[in-house]
């Protein structure tokens, strides 16, 4: 899901120029954390669908080892993009 680019206001913090630009990188850094979040749901639609003595393999282990590798790429994101989204409060 693309989020439109929304023009937030930093009041008093920085000149609109960087205000845009920080929207920008915003806007890109949602964007690809959404990215993440698909192919997560991607991965454990897999998982999910393998037999219970698959999810035990070694294919099943490597899986599941994706999707938590995933997780915490999408919380690092979570952890980027909050507090320069919080500039406008």
């Amino acid at each position: 899901m693309y989020l439109p680019f929304v023009t937030r206001n930093y009041p008093n913090i920085m000149n609109k120029s960087r205000q845009n630009k920080l929207d920008k990188l915003i806007s890109q850094l949602e964007s690809i954390k959404e990215k993440l979040e698909e192919i997560k749901f991607d991965e454990q639609e897999y998982f999910d669908n393998l037999s219970d003595n698959q999810q035990d393999s070694e294919k099943g282990e490597s899986s599941q080892n994706a999707i938590d590798q995933m997780e915490d790429a999408i919380s690092y994101f979570e952890n980027i993009i909050d507090p320069i989204t919080s500039l406008n409060n």
